[in-house]
């Protein structure tokens, strides 16, 4: 092969960094938000039915839950530097017992705990770093910091319409912005607790290269997803009611009895099951999907082949609707808990246009 030709070859085979932020696709982030507002409903109070007003919302929620991959995404690379690696958790980097470890509070123990492993290095330990510099959060991901932390928008800025509705003469313009932009935020939130609902944005192994499956994470996501029938919604909607308390979560969280108010243990918890069914999307795409393995031998990333994605919907579909579900019940859960532990405000008089196609990014501040 010429070297004309082997650089063809490897820009052919070589995936990009960007796939990575991808989850769920456009349809996909969108029905999680969907569905998350209206199994919301089912717990609402005559006297404050929080529910209904994040389904009027539901359109422009699943609008904003696309954002960080689409309108984010296409800032340029000093955003994408800071937006990539808040859409995943190698957890794999950070853990060596992904199942059971409690995980770091802050990025700097995150970075501490990694720099102790790539030294140590035990059997079957894989240290991100590959240039011989210390290893850094972004290596592993930051998503369960990124929904601490947007959660936490959402909750304070609820707390403003709360203490501003409690006053005796209230502003009525300052209660709509601060409900604005939490409903913004709520919006933002949906696609990173998506991510998380994707076994593959939890592992290192995030594309199928090292077991010889390149090229799984568009075609698990996205590919397979946009084959659905409209029908797919409905059943997304009906586990999603079945796993809204979220008892599937509680064995992964610190508290193991009941899940907290605790945003980052449930973004975690939230991996740990995540990442516990890897496996058995693994084997389903071998067994029904591939028809040739790829290679991965000396860097050159060759994808694996693979049958149409319309002519294995029948085997993808029920763990890609339990996995959107997972994501919607888990959103739902948060979006409430914020409310209340916002104080509650009065969502019964909000009614409002506000709708931010294009919003700024959010930066980090972890």
């Amino acid at each position: 092969m010429n070297t004309i030709s082997k650089l063809i070859f490897i820009f052919t085979c070589f995936i990009p960094f960007g796939e990575y932020c991808y989850a769920w696709g456009e349809r996909g982030h969108h029905l999680i938000t969907r569905v998350a507002a209206r199994i919301l409903t089912l717990s609402d109070t005559k006297d404050n039915p929080i529910g209904e007003s994040f389904l009027a919302k539901e359109h422009m929620l699943g609008h904003l839950a696309n954002v960080p991959d689409i309108v984010w995404r296409s800032m340029g690379d000093a955003v994408e530097a800071q937006n990539g690696p808040t859409h995943y958790l190698d957890i794999e980097y950070i853990t060596t017992d992904p199942s059971t470890a409690v995980l770091p509070r802050t990025k700097a123990e995150m970075e501490a705990g990694m720099k102790k492993l790539c030294t140590a290095k035990p059997k079957g330990y894989k240290c991100p770093d590959e240039k011989g510099a210390e290893p850094k959060a972004d290596m592993a991901g930051t998503a369960p910091f990124r929904i601490l932390q947007i959660t936490t928008l959402i909750q304070e800025s609820f707390q403003k319409a709360a203490e501003e509705q409690k006053k005796s003469a209230p502003a009525e313009s300052q209660i709509k912005k601060h409900l604005d932009d939490a409903f913004f935020y709520a919006g933002i939130l949906s696609h990173f607790v998506g991510d998380l609902a994707n076994p593959y944005h939890t592992s290192r192994d995030y594309n199928g290269f090292d077991i010889n499956q390149g090229g799984v994470h568009a075609y698990f996501e996205s590919d397979t997803v946009n084959s659905f029938d409209l029908g797919f919604d409905m059943e997304v909607y009906t586990k999603a009611i079945e796993l809204k308390d979220l008892a599937v979560l509680i064995k992964f969280s610190e508290q193991k009895q009941k899940l907290t108010t605790d945003y980052l243990d449930i973004a975690y918890a939230q991996t740990k099951e995540s990442f516990s069914m890897l496996k058995s999307v693994q084997e389903l795409d071998l067994k029904h999907a591939v028809t040739k393995l790829g290679n991965n031998d000396k860097g050159l990333k060759i994808k694996a082949e693979r049958k149409p994605a319309d002519q294995v919907t029948a085997y993808f579909r029920p763990v890609i609707r339990d996995r959107l579900a997972q994501g919607a019940a888990t959103l739902a859960y948060l979006w409430r808990q914020a409310w209340e532990n916002g104080g509650k405000p009065n969502l019964m008089a909000y009614r409002s246009y506000d709708y931010r196609t294009t919003p700024d990014f959010i930066q980090p501040n972890f």
